[in-house]
């Protein structure tokens, strides 16, 4: 039981670090596009 216990906690930091990591990678996106259309923008 204790293991179990030890996997899910493990799981859950995981998890934690992909959302994480998801969260930025999605930013940085998002960022790119605002840049890019923000330069398109600008373009006669």
């Amino acid at each position: 039981m204790r293991s179990l216990r030890n996997f899910a906690s493990l799981l859950v930091e995981v998890s934690g670090l992909i959302l994480g990591f998801v969260m930025l990678m999605l930013f940085e996106t998002a960022w790119k596009i605002t840049d890019l259309i923000d330069w398109w923008r600008d373009e006669p």
